[in-house]
This record gives C-alpha cells, structure tokens and sequence, in this order.
C-alpha cells in the first residue's frame, strides 16, 4: 500500500509543476508580446484615422451619389422643368390660381 501512495504523490507532483510551469510560461508570452506592441507603436495616428474614415465615406456613398445623379438626368429627360423657381402663388394641384394670374397682370411700379 505505501508504493501506491507513493506513485500518486509522485503522479501529482509531476503534473502540478507541469501545470504550473506551463501557466508561468503563458503569462511570460503575453507579457512579452504586449511589450513588443507598445514599443513598435502597432497604433494609427489620429491622421490615419481620418484618412481612414474618409476614404471609407466616399467609398459608401459614392454608388448612392451615382444613382442620385442618374435619377436627376431622368427627370430632366422625362420632365422639363418650367422656370428655374416655384411660384409661391400656384395652387397644390400645380396650376396657378386666378388671384395669382390677376397679380401678374398689374404693373409693377
């Protein structure tokens, strides 16, 4: 019975030191390797940040910028506009009312 007891005593001191051993040598790594980006500066500099972010703006919005524009030279194909501005006097329905039309008829002094 003493052999036996033995050899588990032994069994546990060998995988306890293996464990420990293997646990020390994990927190060297990530000690080590947490150094090692500290001191090659493994950050973006808040220039390359921006540019960053620029660059992913444009990148985003330019298929909404081109369909944008395909839409404007679609309606200005398919619907002429009148003037260059929207008389404040026309009705909702687009047409222009009688007092606005009277308005236009006196002159301007």
């Amino acid at each position: 019975m003493p052999e036996e007891i033995f050899i588990i005593a032994l069994t546990a001191i060998v995988f306890g030191t293996l464990t420990f051993a293997s646990v020390v040598k994990s927190i060297f790594r990530y000690l080590g390797t947490k150094s090692q980006a500290q001191q090659t500066g493994a950050g973006l500099t808040a220039s390359e940040l921006r540019t960053l972010i620029q660059e992913a703006v444009v990148e985003a919005t330019e298929p909404l910028a081109e369909r944008v524009g395909d839409l404007e030279e679609h309606l200005a194909v398919s619907e002429p506009r009148r003037s260059g501005r929207r008389d404040l006097l026309e009705g909702s329905d687009g047409y222009r009312t009688e007092t606005s039309e009277a308005k236009q008829r006196q002159p301007v002094r």
